[in-house]
């Protein structure tokens, strides 16, 4: 017996050391010093004062300061609605609930105010009130609240639907501008936290963390009605903190209180919160509001070449060890990549020696400068790395921003060619200098057709070598050695003419 306890004695006094260390320890957190860890009174059904101490964590003093900076926003509009639309507004941001039916009146024209609900943030102590493009575009009268409860008339300063963001301007009287984050630092799993205005309901808190970042979902969209949509500039950040109808232009703010982002969108099947929200980055959204406040307008900057992404197949094809960057597609005659060299195949992997993770960045970097700055560009050519200095010039509205629709390939199976007939030259304007093969049949079970090859492609180039007739065509298919080839195509585009497209395609 007295053996077994002195076998057993060194673990039962380790035990015991464990066991009194560990709750010094628990009582060393849960007992702080100074005011985190205080001694309160509390008053029971019986009416007895009870003594405890309280491990008090909480947001809310930071919180009690940020939310003096979020407003409630609500716009106002007057439509003549025609008679057989007026049962139920169309639109259920202005319309969130539902109007139910309605008896018409036969004396009605058709006129209603509509109203919508939405969020703001005071950016600045002159009186300017960030929020999105559309949660006031078109209003006849904005109206916002503070969360003191008091309400103001505001001015539309300016919008920029390319952001989906806008700038409003109250009485600077009593306001609590916010602090700004550095939204470029923003990484995933930092905690955030969603204020604003869901649903109507009043402000409201939610917490989460960032999800994601440079999230490019094809959301924003400009020009629908012209015929000419574009591109919108998206760079988001994704959160899973609650957002729902109504919390579009509200604060995603950090965990010391500064803004990282507005929030402006969500994923959702069911129309409520799932957990896949969206915010603008303060810094975008710095650039845009500076420009709407001193000129009512937004300027960008850029070098004039059409932008497409680089996939990994694509980045095999091109010797590159991964996939990143910009491909450029076309450059256009004149503009400043033009004249600096950049060349339509290159991939634009660097701006100001920052590495671009895809096209989208590299077109809302160079958005947000100033024409007439100076930057240089570096690009893949050919497996070899250059530096072009581009002096950029103003964004040209003429000129389309839309990013071409990027495809895969992995083949070119199931795929004809011919010459390029003289009646597709003159009937799409194809000029005579153009050299190459058209694409006369994909099949729609090959590999070529799901990743995007169309019939009337002209294939111009394999591995970078020109196509000038079918023959060449077979032969450098033939003579491809490596296990991915690089395709340049020239694809006709409804209002922008022939463009370049490029294709990586494994063998």
């Amino acid at each position: 017996m007295k053996t077994q306890m002195k076998r057993y004695l060194p673990g039962v006094i380790l035990c015991a050391a464990l066991a009194i260390g560990s709750s010094l320890i628990i009582h060393a957190v849960a007992t702080p010093e100074g005011d985190s860890g205080r001694v309160e009174s509390t008053v029971h059904a019986n009416g007895q004062n009870t003594n405890f101490e309280k491990a008090s964590f909480s947001f809310a003093p930071m919180l009690k300061q940020a939310r003096k900076s979020v407003v409630n926003v609500l716009v106002e509009k007057v439509d003549r609605i025609p008679t057989r639309s007026m049962q139920r507004f169309p639109f259920p941001f202005f319309d969130p609930f539902g109007q139910g039916d309605q008896q018409q009146d036969p004396n009605d024209d058709g006129s209603r105010r509509r109203r919508g609900a939405g969020s703001g943030v005071v950016v600045s102590s002159e009186g300017y009130i960030l929020t999105n493009n559309h949660v006031v575009e078109d209003s006849d009268e904005v109206t916002v609240t503070f969360s003191d409860g008091r309400t103001e008339k505001a001015k539309v300063v300016g919008t920029d639907p390319p952001t989906d963001l806008a700038v409003l301007k109250v009485n600077p009287k009593g306001l609590e501008p916010i602090q700004f984050a550095d939204s470029d630092a923003v990484e995933v799993g930092d905690i955030a936290f969603a204020i604003g205005n869901p649903l109507g309901i009043g402000q409201t808190v939610t917490m989460g963390i960032v999800s994601a970042t440079g999230r490019a979902m094809g959301i924003i969209r400009t020009g629908e009605n012209s015929g000419t949509p574009q591109a919108g500039y998206e760079d988001f950040i994704q959160t899973d903190a609650s957002i729902n109808r109504g919390n579009s232009g509200g604060a995603l703010i950090t965990i010391d209180g500064r803004l990282m982002g507005i929030n402006s969108a969500i994923i959702s099947q069911s129309g409520g919160n799932e957990g896949i929200g969206f915010a603008i980055p303060v810094n975008m959204a710095r650039f845009v509001m500076d420009q709407l406040i001193a000129n009512g307008k937004v300027q960008r900057a850029m070098i004039g070449a059409m932008l497409s992404e680089v996939d990994s197949t694509m980045a095999k094809a091109l010797g590159m060890d991964r996939p990143y960057g910009a491909m450029v597609n076309e450059v256009v005659d004149g503009k400043p990549a033009a004249q600096a060299g950049v060349k339509a195949g290159d991939v634009i992997t660097k701006v100001n020696g920052r590495e671009m993770r895809d096209s989208m960045q590299a077109r809302n970097t160079i958005s947000m400068m100033k024409p007439g700055t100076k930057i240089d560009l570096t690009v893949n050519r050919n497996g070899k790395e250059l530096t072009l200095p581009v002096t950029l010039t103003g964004l040209d509205q003429q000129f389309s921003n839309e990013t071409p629709e990027a495809s895969s390939q992995s083949g070119l199976d199931g795929v004809s060619v011919s010459e390029i007939p003289a009646d597709m030259r003159s009937e799409l304007h194809l000029d005579a200098n153009v050299k190459g093969v058209v694409v006369t049949r994909v099949s729609p079970s090959s590999k070529a057709a799901a990743g995007g090859i169309r019939p009337r492609d002209v294939i111009v180039a394999i591995d970078r070598q020109p196509v000038t007739s079918v023959a060449e065509f077979e032969r450098l298919m033939k003579g491809a050695q490596k296990d991915a080839i690089f395709v340049q195509v020239k694809r006709y585009v409804q209002g922008r003419g022939w463009s370049n497209f490029f294709f990586g395609i494994e063998r």
